[in-house]
């Protein structure tokens, strides 16, 4: 059975430069679901790579849009498949699109109207949230060693 790296959240917090509290609350609010959740005195939240995938996502759109928003954006998220997608883009409607980079650059030969579906979306909805997942991937592996 391979073992599973795990954190706390003073590490998390130290490293990626959260407030505890903050991430305690967001854990509160189920914005982040710890692996392990505080349940009593002296009890800590540990916390999975998922997670840190999560809390990295929630630290960037905190104060931008809505909690709520920001609760459907990590529910969907929780569907990636490591890897699977390089963006996701959430679109005022409720609806998203996981996007490889080569699509978004629009170098993808074997979907010729994907950029105009894409474009389309964009211009149809107010409100459009582009998490750029490659980034913050590329950021957790180098800030806590993990690949």
């Amino acid at each position: 059975m391979k073992h599973q790296r795990t954190f706390t959240t003073r590490e998390i917090c130290r490293k990626l430069g959260i407030n505890e509290r903050l991430l305690i609350h967001w854990a509160e609010k189920r914005l982040v679901q710890p692996l392990q959740d505080a349940s009593g005195y002296a009890s800590r939240r540990i916390y999975s790579i998922q997670n840190l995938i999560e809390i990295s996502v929630v630290n960037s759109l905190w104060g931008k849009i809505s909690n709520e928003r920001i609760a459907t954006i990590i529910k969907r998220l929780s569907l990636e498949k490591e890897g699977e997608s390089d963006y996701w883009i959430f679109f005022g409607d409720q609806s998203f699109m996981p996007v490889k980079h080569e699509d978004l650059a629009g170098e993808v030969k074997s979907h010729p109207n994907r950029d105009k579906l894409f474009f389309n979306n964009l211009h149809q909805n107010e409100v459009v949230t582009i998490v750029n997942l490659r980034l913050i991937r590329e950021k957790i592996s180098r800030v806590f060693d993990v690949g």
